[in-house]
Formats: C-alpha cells, sequence, structure tokens
C-alpha cells in the first residue's frame, strides 16, 4: 500500500506488513514520524520541529476516520 495521502511535502504512509497499534507513518526528507491513530499520540519522531507535528496531527485528525478506514483495509480489524 504504502502512501495514503500528502500535504505540502509530507507523505502519509501504512505499511501492509506493519503491527498494532493502529498508526501511520510520516515522512519528508530527513524527518520521520509514527502516530497512533486511535489515541493521536506521537509514537516516534526524528527531525520534525513541535509545529511540525502540530500540523502532521491536524492533518491526520482531519482525515482520522479515512485513515483508519484504510489502516482496516489492510490489517483487518482485529
Amino acid at each position: 500500500m504504502g502512501e495514503i495521502f500528502r500535504f505540502k511535502n509530507l507523505k502519509f504512509k501504512i505499511w501492509p506488513n506493519d503491527h498494532k497499534p493502529s498508526h501511520v507513518h510520516v515522512y519528508r526528507p530527513e524527518a520521520h514520524a509514527k502516530i497512533n491513530l486511535e489515541t493521536l499520540e506521537v509514537i516516534q519522531s526524528t527531525g520534525f520541529t513541535e509545529n511540525d507535528l502540530k500540523i502532521i496531527l491536524q492533518q491526520i485528525f482531519i482525515r482520522r476516520f479515512k485513515i483508519q478506514e484504510k489502516w482496516n483495509e489492510i490489517h483487518g480489524k482485529k
């Protein structure tokens, strides 16, 4: 699957061989974050500022139901 959407220079991805909890990876050159879809908690972040993460979380929040739907489509609802 990989990329599910883009926002500016950010790529939001879900990997088919990934694990729970449901989460999305966010990439841009020299930066990566992993965000829990249920809690919107930043699980891991490298190279993003606090302001970057605020924007990322806003974009995920806006699309959270569609993103969770994609996760369930790829990984099942278990």
